[in-house]
């Protein structure tokens, strides 16, 4: 990056103001494209004279080449009626000059929702020879909440469920709550560094008051509250509500509500178990290429086991299938009878028996999300779990697949046989 053209003065004095933060920014006026008198201008592109204490004025900040006049023009985008002036006065060079705008004309009236141009004007006179140099920046001004254009549909929010069982024994009961299509510009110090934000979530008691905080995000996973305030201790059976702020380009927030009940009735633990087939559980059974061009290689059908397959290493699975194989993996799944919570454990077990040349390596077992366990060499079952199927609820809209994996990535040129699965679901629901 060159700043070359830039003072060194001028740079360290608008970084320190903490408006301006990529020095991209600063060197995007150079000395020898034009007048030569402004050197920076910076502003925030959209705000909300509303007085909620977010956004609430349009910041303006002038870093100059030379000694100069400086002026400020606002005009109305439509019809480019001058709204508000403002004189800054003679500037030095190599300075920062801050300037706000509330959102109010001359005569102190609060202007109309819509877009404005902001014209920064700096006139240096040297003999009789007068040279003046502007720049124009499109503003915005909404005192209204609008879904932000990026977004392709109305931010909202879901909970894995909306009644809270704390006292089920041995388990610490949670409800997920998480942001769908959290995609809203919050504006950062500097247009360059804008970046899509998640939300703020909250919890309220019957009368308002605030249970449980969680800071604002700028990802979509989930938050969890297990039936507790700021200080840990548990609160009360009865209503509560959960809030998402959301906000807009402008500074503007909007809440959405969600009701929550606090039970005072234990769940129930009920399990359920099944045993498939591993043939039956596999999602793929020939290659694939994905969108990064990796070629995946699943098992192949054990020649041992009836409904059985047989895992291979990645330069056996590339000699069966006749290809390049980046990963010799076998994803599975299967339907529950029920709806699961991310609060349910799963264990999966392997069944099955290493070929005879089988060395000291194995197969693993991986759930969504990652977690991983081992088979000890020469063992015929090796178990995944318990792990929480927190992306279940998250990817599945009707909670019911569980999926997993087995990865050959620790095998060289043996073979594993897996004969079926044996899956295993404690799941927790009301009594009633």
């Amino acid at each position: 990056m060159n700043l070359a053209r830039l003072t060194a003065a001028a740079l360290t004095a608008a970084l320190a103001t903490g408006l301006t933060t990529d020095p991209a920014a600063l060197a995007a006026r150079a000395p020898g494209s034009g007048p030569e008198l402004i050197g920076n201008v910076w502003t925030s592109r959209w705000f909300s004279p509303d007085r909620d204490g977010v956004q609430d004025d349009l910041r303006v900040q002038v870093v100059l080449f030379r000694d100069a006049d400086v002026s400020v023009v606002v005009r109305r985008g439509a019809t480019r009626s001058v709204v508000r002036r403002a004189h800054l006065g003679d500037l030095t060079a190599d300075t920062v000059r801050r300037w706000r705008w509330d959102g109010r004309n001359d005569a102190g009236r609060a202007v109309r929702d819509g877009s404005y141009t902001l014209t920064v004007v700096a006139t240096r006179t040297t003999g009789t020879r007068t040279t003046r140099d502007r720049t124009v920046t499109d503003v915005g001004l909404r005192r209204a909440y609008t879904e932000n254009r990026t977004a392709k549909k109305a931010s909202t929010f879901q909970l894995s469920r909306n009644t809270l069982h704390p006292s089920t024994p041995g388990l610490v009961d949670r409800i997920y709550v998480a942001a769908i299509n959290p995609r809203f510009v919050r504006v950062a110090p500097n247009p360059a560094a804008r970046q899509l934000q998640g939300a703020a979530w909250y919890v309220a008691d019957a009368d308002g008051h605030r249970v449980r905080t969680w800071p604002e995000t700028r990802d979509a996973s989930p938050r969890a509250w297990d039936g507790t305030d700021a200080s840990g201790e548990p609160v009360p059976a009865g209503s509560y509500t959960v809030v998402m702020v959301k906000q807009d380009n402008y500074g503007n927030r909007k809440r959405l509500r969600r009701p929550v009940t606090v039970s005072a009735e234990p769940m129930v633990a009920r399990p359920w178990s099944v045993t498939i087939p591993a043939d039956t559980a596999m999602l793929e059974h020939d290659a694939r290429s994905g969108r990064d061009g990796w070629t995946t290689c699943p098992p192949k059908p054990s020649p041992r086991m009836a409904g059985g397959i047989t895992v291979l290493s990645q330069s056996a699975a590339a000699a069966y299938y006749g290809t390049r194989c980046d990963d010799a993996q076998g994803r599975f799944n299967l339907t529950t009878p029920f709806a699961m919570d991310p609060v349910d454990q799963v264990s999966i077990t392997a069944t099955g028996g290493a070929v005879p040349s089988a060395s000291a390596e194995g197969i693993r077992l991986v759930s969504y999300p990652v977690t991983e366990a081992s088979s000890a060499p020469g063992v015929a079952r090796t178990t995944l779990g318990p792990f929480n199927p927190l992306a279940v609820w998250w990817h599945d809209p009707d909670r019911t697949r569980v999926e997993w994996a087995v990865s050959s990535r620790d095998l060289t040129t043996t073979e594993y046989d897996v004969a079926s699965f044996d899956v295993e679901v404690v799941h927790y629901a009301p009594q009633s």
